[in-house]
This record gives structure tokens, C-alpha cells and sequence, in this order.
């Protein structure tokens, strides 16, 4: 019986490694779409990250990275055929989501509970400076620069990064910190921050008014504006305004601190 037993232990020695080696495959998709100014540009992705970049061109230009894992060489090759883009474009309008097919584990993938088979979408993308933007990701980071307007960016795991030319809009991760710059935030202009498990940074111009709201369960706030009608204060939770008070902002967080500071 012991001598059964390494002989199964050999040749799994033998076998198993060269099995589950798996075949990398990297494809580009790219393409540019004419926008007018103020154009709403929608991007959903599953796995992988979203970097957007704000430029003085008219065209949204997009990169796409296809990444994906397989047994091997042609089974690779044979789900890059399977995947397509779903676009919508218009005008005032660029919405881009790629249809990905069903993966199964196939082999010793799923007898010794590999991963198996996995697809990953790097997305770089640069947009009109003047574009509304709305980005969403499952398992990945998403981030923008040097765009101004509304904005949506969530993901489930991975940070969230803006660097808004001015704007307002809504920021919201699970498993991730957030890093928040708006060097514009107009009068009455409203903005919401969430995460569960990371920490919030919102840098704010001097002049910013606002109302805010601010809340975490495991962590501090810390703030260098002046705060005006406090209506609480403590360590991990402010209820008060700051300048003129005619915007709001609302930060939630569950694990980590908040900084709120001035540019």
C-alpha cells in the first residue's frame, strides 16, 4: 500500500506541474470615438483596472489590455475569439463594456482547485477634458485625472483615485482606500465618499464650502479647515460646515481614518 502511494505522488510529481504551467496570452484593443464637449462616457469592467485622463483633444481614446490565462497556447487563443465590445456611441454619448464568455476549469484545473482559465481587461483611457464620466469595476482599481465634471467611480476590490478639475459626484469602493482631489467645488456642488475597509483622503480649494458629514466606526478624522455650526464633534464623527456651507459632502467609512485638508 505505501509503495502504491508514492507511486501516485510521482506522478504527480511529474504531471501535475506541467499541467497547470499556464499559457499567458496579452491582446490590444483600441479604438478612438469623436465626443461633443460635456459628453457622458460610461465604462464597465469586471477584472482589471480603469485609468482615465483628461487632454485637450475632441476624441475619447481607449486602450484596452486583454490578459487572459489558459492551459494553453490555443484554448487562450479560442476564448480571445469569444470576447467582444459592447459599444453604444453617440454624440454626447460613449458607453464601453466588454462581453466576456463563461470560463470553466477543465482537466487537473478543477481536480486539484486551480483557478483555472481567467480573463483581465486593462483599460487606459483619455477623454475630452470637459467629460462626465462614469466608471465601474468588480476587481480592480479605478482612477481619474485632469477631468472636469459629474463623476461615478466604484469597485468592489481595489482604490479609487480622482484628481477632479472641478465637479461633484459619488466615490465608492468595499475593499480599498480612496484618494480624492478637486481643486474646483462649486457652490452647492454635492459629493459622497464610501468605503468599508480603507481609508478616505479628500483635498478640498481653501474657499470650499460645504456641509459636511462625516462618520467611521475604527478610526480618526482629522481636518485644517474651520469648521462653522458644529453640531457634533468627536473623534469619529463631525457634523458641521465649512465656508459658506451651501455644498454638501457625506464620507462614510467602516476600518480606517478620514483626512479632510485644503489644497
Amino acid at each position: 500500500m505505501r509503495s502504491r502511494w508514492i507511486y501516485i505522488l510521482l506522478i504527480l510529481t511529474v504531471f501535475v506541474p506541467s499541467t497547470l504551467s499556464a499559457y499567458r496570452l496579452t491582446e490590444i484593443w483600441e479604438k478612438n470615438y469623436e465626443v461633443e464637449e460635456g459628453a457622458l462616457f460610461i465604462l464597465q469592467n469586471v477584472n482589471g483596472s480603469i485609468d482615465v485622463e483628461g487632454y485637450g483633444g475632441d476624441r475619447i481614446e481607449v486602450v484596452a489590455e486583454i490578459r487572459i490565462k489558459a492551459a494553453s497556447k490555443d484554448k487562450a487563443k479560442k476564448i480571445l475569439r469569444k470576447i467582444e465590445f459592447d459599444v453604444e456611441h453617440e454624440r454626447g454619448l460613449l458607453r464601453i463594456e466588454a462581453d466576456l464568455p463563461k470560463l470553466k476549469k477543465e482537466g487537473l484545473f478543477g481536480l486539484l482547485g486551480s483557478s483555472g482559465p481567467s480573463i483581465a481587461i486593462r483599460y487606459r483611457v483619455r477623454v475630452p477634458k470637459r467629460t462626465d464620466v462614469e466608471l465601474r469595476s468588480v476587481n480592480g482599481r479605478v482612477a481619474s485625472r485632469s477631468v472636469k465634471g459629474t463623476f461615478l467611480l466604484k469597485t468592489v476590490n481595489g482604490g479609487i483615485g480622482l484628481h477632479s478639475l472641478g465637479g461633484e459626484g459619488t466615490l465608492g469602493t468595499v475593499n480599498g482606500g480612496i484618494d480624492c482631489a478637486i481643486e474646483q467645488f462649486d457652490s452647492g456642488a454635492e459629493l459622497s465618499i464610501k468605503s468599508v475597509n480603507g481609508s478616505v483622503k479628500l483635498e478640498l480649494p481653501e474657499d470650499a464650502g460645504a456641509e459636511l458629514d462625516i462618520k467611521t466606526l475604527n478610526g480618526k478624522i482629522r481636518t485644517d479647515f474651520e469648521l462653522n455650526r458644529v453640531r457634533r464633534i468627536k473623534r469619529s464623527r463631525i457634523e458641521g460646515s465649512i465656508g459658506d456651507g451651501d455644498g454638501y459632502i457625506n464620507i462614510r467609512t467602516t476600518n480606517g481614518g478620514v483626512t479632510v485638508r485644503s489644497i
